[in-house]
C-alpha cells in the first residue's frame, strides 16, 4: 500500500466548473465538443477521429481525441500526443499575439496532470511554470508531487508551506496531502500519523460545507485513505480501519480505493470473513473507476486478489494474478512508492505463492499414487528454475540499504513488505539471516522510541534465530515475544508465522510440550501457515478399519503430516454416508474435520447435475482420496464462514452455492471480473 495524492479533478476544482472549451469551426466539431461535454466519451472519441479524418488540423479534432483517450481509456501516450498537438497548433494559430485564453489555461492544465500520470515529471513542472507565467492564480499546490517524485522533498515542502495557507481551499486540501505524503517517504511515525490526520480534518470541513453543485463536491476518500496508512504506521490500528471506512461512505473517482486497504489490514489481522466482505467491494468499487485511474492501481488489484486467494485455497489462481500484477505493472504517478518497489513486493508475494503450489502438488501427489509421488518429484527440479528471477528481483531492490530497512520496519512506506508485515519474514530466506540481521538492527535503532514494533521485531528475530540453526533461541524469544504480539489485532499472522517457526524449532529441539502450543497457535490463527512454510505437523493417525484405514494410509503419506505420537491426532472414522477425519490436540479438542459423503445408489436431478459438471478426474477417485483430498482443502486454508460471503460474483452474476468459503471464492473469481473490459 501506498500514499496516493488528490484526484486532478479535486485540485483542479478551483478553475471553472465546466472545462473552457475551443471554438468550433465546423458541424462535426461542435458536436464532438457538445459529447465531450456531455462526458459521452466513446462517441466523442468517434466524432473526434471523424472531424480529424476531414481536417488533421482540427484544434478541437485533437483537443477531444486526447480527452477521451486519457479520461475514458487511460491511453496516455496517445492522449498526450493529440493534446500536444492540440497545443502546438494552438500556440501557432489562435496565439500570435501571445495572449492566452480560457481554453489554453484549462489545456496546459491537462497537460500538466497527464504527464505527472505518465511520470514525466520534469516536463510536468516545465508545463506548470510556463502556465504560471501566463495565468493567474499561480498552481502552487500541485508542484508539490513532481517535486517530490524527483527527490526535491525541500522544494516540495516548501511548495506545500504555502498552499497550507492559501485562502482556495482547494490549494489547501493539495498542500495538506503533499504534506503527509512528505513525511510518510520520511518514514516517520508519529509526524507522519499528525500530517495524515491534518490533511483529513481538513477534509472533513470541506465536505461538511454546503455545495449546490454535485460536480464540485469535495472528496474525502484519499485523505481518509492516506490517514488509515499513517494509523497503521502508528499500530493505532482500530483507528486504520476506522479512518478506511469512513473513506467507503461515498464513492469517488480515485485509486484511494479503502476497500482494498482494508483487504490487507483485515488480513495482517487474521480476519478473513472480514477481509472476504472488503475484497467483494473492493472490485465493485474498482469496476466503477473510469479507466485512467483503474489503469493506475490495476497490477495493485491483482495483487490483492492474489493475497486474497492465497488464504483461501486457491492458489493455482493466485499465481496466475500475480503473474498479471508482475507483466503489466502499474503506473506510479499518483503513488510514493516506485516500481523497484512494487515489482520487488510483487515478486515476494509471488515467490511464496510458488513455493505454496509446490506443497499443494506434493500433497495431491500423495493420494494419487505412488507414481504420482514419484513424478512430481522428477519435476520439481524444473519447476524450481522459475523461482530464481523472482529471487534476483528482490535482490537487485534491496541493495538500496534504506529500502531493505523500511521493508523490515512494518507498516512502514518505501519497503517491500508495507501493510502486510508478515511477508518480511520471507526475507531471511532471500537475503540470508546475517543481512537481514543487520538491518534489523539498524530498524530498532529507527523506531527505539516507537516501543510498539518491539514484538515484531523480536518475531523476526526469533526467525533468524531458526534460520541459523538456533532453535533454542528460538523458541525462547518466542516464548516471551507471542503474548506480546497478542496484545495487537496487527500481528495476527506474524504470530502465527512465529507460532509455526518456533513449533518446528521446538520440535526439532526435543521440547515436544513448547512445539504443542506453538503448533497450537498457528493452527488457531492461520493454518495455511504451515503449507505456506512446507511444515509437517506431528500427528498419530488412527482410522476404524476399511475404507478409513486405506484415507488413514494416504494421509500418512502427506508432507503436512508426520508420525509422532505425543502432539496431535488425526483421526480418521466410518461416518453415517461417508468418511469423516478430524484433527485434535493432545487433551482431545477439536481443531477441525472434514467429511466426503458417499455417492449416491439413486441421485437426485440435482446431484445428477453437479456431478456433470464436476472435474472428470475427481470422479475417478475414490472416497478414501476424496477424503484426503478434502481434509487438505479444509485443514491448510483460512477460516471463512461461507453465511457471510458476498453471493454476487465478480462480475455481477448471481453463483451457485458451496459447502466450502474457499469454493464459493473460487466461483467469485469466474469471469474475470476483476479485470473491467477496455
Amino acid at each position: 500500500m501506498l500514499l496516493l495524492a488528490l484526484s486532478a479533478t479535486e485540485t483542479h476544482a478551483q478553475m471553472a466548473s465546466t472545462s473552457p472549451l475551443p471554438e468550433a469551426h465546423s458541424p462535426g466539431e461542435e458536436q464532438a465538443l457538445e459529447l465531450l461535454g456531455q462526458g459521452l466519451m466513446v462517441s466523442a472519441r468517434s466524432s473526434a477521429e471523424s472531424v480529424l479524418a476531414v481536417n488533421p488540423s482540427s484544434i478541437v479534432g485533437h483537443y477531444v481525441l486526447g480527452r477521451a483517450l486519457f479520461d475514458a481509456e487511460g491511453s496516455l501516450a496517445r492522449a498526450m500526443f493529440h493534446l500536444g498537438r492540440a497545443r502546438e497548433l494552438y500556440e501557432t494559430t489562435e496565439m500570435r499575439s501571445g495572449v492566452g485564453s480560457a481554453f489554453h489555461q484549462e489545456l496546459l492544465y491537462q497537460i500538466a496532470r497527464l504527464a505527472g500520470d505518465m511520470e514525466l515529471y520534469q516536463y510536468q513542472l516545465d508545463i506548470l511554470g510556463f502556465y504560471d507565467s501566463m495565468y493567474d492564480p499561480d498552481l502552487v499546490a500541485e508542484r508539490c508531487w513532481p517535486l517530490m517524485k524527483l527527490g526535491r522533498q525541500d522544494e516540495a515542502r516548501r511548495f506545500a508551506d504555502v498552499a497550507v495557507h492559501s485562502p482556495n481551499a482547494w490549494q489547501r486540501a493539495a498542500g495538506y496531502n503533499a504534506l503527509c505524503a512528505l513525511e510518510g517517504e520520511a518514514r516517520t511515525r508519529q509526524p507522519y500519523h499528525a500530517a495524515c490526520l491534518q490533511a483529513l480534518e481538513d477534509a472533513r470541513q470541506r465536505t461538511a460545507q454546503p455545495h449546490t453543485d454535485e460536480h464540485e463536491q469535495p472528496g474525502l476518500a484519499v485523505d481518509a485513505y492516506n490517514a488509515a496508512l499513517a494509523a497503521a504506521s502508528a499500530l493505532q490500528f482500530e483507528e486504520a480501519e476506522q479512518e478506511a471506512l469512513e473513506g467507503t461512505h461515498r464513492f469517488e473517482p480515485t485509486g484511494a480505493d479503502p476497500w482494498q486497504l482494508l483487504v490487507e489490514l483485515y488480513i495482517s489481522e487474521g480476519r478473513m470473513n472480514d477481509a472476504l466482505d472488503a475484497f467483494g467491494n473492493m472490485v465493485r468499487w474498482n469496476v466503477r473507476m473510469p479507466a485512467a485511474m483503474r489503469d493506475q492501481g490495476r497490477a495493485e488489484i491483482e495483487a490483492s486478489v492474489a493475497m486474497m486467494l492465497l488464504h483461501a485455497g486457491a492458489t493455482s489462481t493466485a499465481l496466475e494474478r500475480i503473474d498479471r500484477a508482475l507483466a503489466r505493472p502499474d503506473r506510479r504517478g499518483l503513488t510514493t512508492d516506485g516500481a523497484e518497489q512494487a515489482r520487488g513486493r510483487h515478486a515476494l508475494m509471488r515467490r511464496m505463492i510458488r513455493r505454496t503450489l509446490e506443497q499443494e502438488r506434493a500433497e495431491q501427489a500423495s493420494w494419487n499414487g505412488r507414481s504420482a509421488q514419484a513424478w512430481n518429484a522428477v519435476s520439481w527440479a524444473p519447476r524450481s528454475l522459475g523461482a530464481w528471477p523472482d529471487d534476483e528481483r528482490i535482490i537487485a531492490v534491496l541493495t538500496d540499504d534504506e529500502r531493505l530497512v523500511a521493508s523490515i520496519r512494518p507498516y512502514v512506506a518505501g519497503g517491500l513488505a508495507e501493510l502486510s508485515p508478515w511477508l518480511a519474514g520471507e526475507l531471511v530466506d532471500v537475503l540470508g539471516p546475517a543481512i537481514v540481521s543487520v538491518a534489523l538492527r539498524r530498524a530498532r535503532e529507527v523506531d527505539q522510541a516507537d516501543q510498539g514494533t518491539s514484538p515484531f521485531y523480536d518475531a523476526l528475530e526469533a526467525e533468524i534465530a531458526a534460520a541459523r540453526g538456533d532453535d533454542p533461541t528460538c523458541v525462547s524469544i518466542a516464548t516471551r515475544t507471542l503474548p506480546r504480539l497478542e496484545e495487537q489485532h496487527g500481528w495476527a499472522l506474524v504470530r502465527a508465522r512465529l507460532g509455526a517457526i518456533a513449533g518446528h524449532a521446538a520440535e526439532h529441539a526435543g521440547m515436544p510440550e513448547s512445539a504443542r502450543d506453538f503448533y497450537a497457535t498457528a493452527m488457531e490463527v492461520d493454518p495455511g501457515v504451515m503449507r505456506r512454510l512446507g511444515y509437517s505437523l506431528p500427528v498419530s493417525i488412527t482410522s476404524t478399519g476399511g475404507e478409513s484405514d486405506e484415507a488413514a494410509d494416504l494421509l500418512a503419506r502427506s508432507p503436512r503430516f508426520h508420525s509422532q505420537s505425543g502432539f496431535f491426532e488425526l483421526a480418521v472414522a466410518q461416518a453415517p454416508n461417508g468418511l469423516r477425519a478430524c484433527l485434535r490436540t493432545a487433551d482431545g479438542n477439536e481443531l477441525r474435520c472434514a467429511e466426503v459423503q458417499r455417492p449416491s445408489e439413486h441421485p437426485t436431478d440435482q446431484e445428477r447435475a453437479t456431478e456433470a459438471a464436476q472435474d472428470p478426474a475427481l470422479r475417478e477417485l475414490t472416497l478414501a482420496q476424496l477424503l484426503a483430498r478434502e481434509v487438505h482443502r479444509q485443514l491448510w486454508s483460512a477460516r471463512i464462514d461461507a453465511s457471510r460471503i458476498d453471493m454476487g460474483s465478480l462480475d455481477g452474476r448471481p453463483t451457485g452455492t458451496s459447502s466450502l468459503a474457499s469454493e464459493h471464492l473460487r466461483e467469485m473469481m469466474e469471469g474475470d471480473g476483476t479485470t473491467p473490459p477496455p
